[in-house]
């Protein structure tokens, strides 16, 4: 298989974003804040069902239905369509949108969360990549759209996301130039690899952007997003790449195929191994209750016939499984610390070098003065 062909698979999962949709539960994802490096790396990132979405739909048709005008009902209805893989239906309810923005003779704005212009770029460019990436069809023409689309909304609101949507435009930027776009040659991006992209951005920025995605896109099972979070992360912090390194294997037992072979977690285990499995053997099983008890809550208020869309109370009553206490496992030794901190070779050279003259020099004075007595 052509690299080409292993970019183009690892991105056509139907769960795989690329860019961040917007709809009223990004806006809850924004309040509440994204997911720590640890929580995305182990799995603790809330999803939404399927049938979140198909309840969604008929809701929003509603809202539109009294208030042609309701911007934020065809943005949900929108998502809820793309979630869903229907994207000729996404589209045509964008279409409406912008129809009826023109018809309202609304300007583009920068506010950051309920601008319907950039809304509209935003989740149109989404679209878009997403059914190229789903249909394959022959030549770029399609996902040059999408980007062109996601560009328009980053230029009206570069803010949007925090700043981290210029890291998914990236993202995308990338695929163009991966996939032989003759107008998106690779030099936009300083070569194809990750790690020219990540030259871009500080490790921080890269990691949001990685992480926004796994929140407001794909989820927490792909285990390529596992190590591109894995790469910004600094060498030295043996810590969060061991953890990443074992979330990587759990993965793979389950299935998930690993298909951009270019991204690698740069193995720095700290030296009390079996601590840390210890430690994401509690996280991973925390992850897993997490997402299962929201979804059981999610699946049983649907039942019910509620949805948050209509009803503010929705989540009332819900308490989300609380995070693994992990002062109830052995720490790690100090020598991890220091290698957490500083890197193993240099630990051992400040102890050599620094503390043991203190040492002999704290000796020799005392049995000075022991003899001066």
């Amino acid at each position: 298989m052509s690299k080409l062909a292993l970019v183009i698979a690892i991105l056509s999962h139907a769960t795989f974003a690329l860019a961040c949709l917007w709809d009223d539960d990004t806006l809850s994802v924004e309040a509440k804040g994204l997911p720590s490096v640890v929580d995305a790396i182990v799995g603790r990132v809330a999803v939404n069902p399927p049938e979140y979405y198909e309840a969604r739909i008929p809701l929003s048709l509603a809202r539109l239905a009294q208030d042609p005008g309701d911007y934020e009902a065809y943005d949900n209805l929108a998502v809820a369509f793309d979630k869903l893989g229907q994207f000729q239906q996404a589209r045509a309810i964008l279409e409406k949108k912008r129809a009826q923005m023109v018809a309202d003779k609304v300007q583009p704005t920068s506010h950051p969360t309920r601008d319907p212009w950039y809304r509209y770029h935003a989740n149109l460019g989404t679209v878009l990549v997403h059914e190229w990436l789903l249909t394959k069809p022959g030549g770029t023409e399609l996902l040059e759209e999408g980007y062109s689309e996601l560009e328009t909304a980053v230029k009206i609101n570069p803010e949007a996301h925090f700043g981290r949507e210029r890291v998914q435009l990236a993202l995308v930027r990338w695929l163009l130039a991966s996939s032989g776009s003759p107008n998106y040659p690779a030099v936009t991006v300083r070569g194809k690899s990750w790690r020219d992209l990540a030259k871009e951005f500080k490790s921080d920025e890269l990691a949001e952007g990685v992480i926004a995605i796994m929140a407001v896109g794909s989820g927490p099972d792909n285990r390529d997003l596992v190590r591109a979070l894995a790469t910004t992360q600094r060498r030295t912090d043996g810590h969060i790449l061991g953890l990443a390194e074992l979330r990587d294997k759990e993965l793979a037992a389950k299935g998930k195929p690993v298909l951009l072979s270019e991204v690698q977690i740069a193995g720095y285990m700290p030296r009390d191994s079996k601590t840390l499995e210890a430690q994401f053997k509690a996280l991973s099983k925390n992850a897993e209750e997490f997402r299962r008890h929201r979804t059981e809550f999610v699946l049983a208020r649907l039942k019910e016939g509620r949805h948050p869309d209509d009803d503010p109370r929705f989540w009332e009553g819900y308490k989300e499984v609380p995070r693994v206490d992990l002062r109830s496992i052995e720490p790690l030794i100090p020598v991890a610390v220091l290698e957490k901190a500083f890197g193993f070779g240099v630990a051992v050279a400040v102890v050599t070098v620094v503390a043991i003259p203190i040492v002999i020099v704290y000796v020799l004075l005392r049995r000075l003065l022991i003899r001066r007595r």
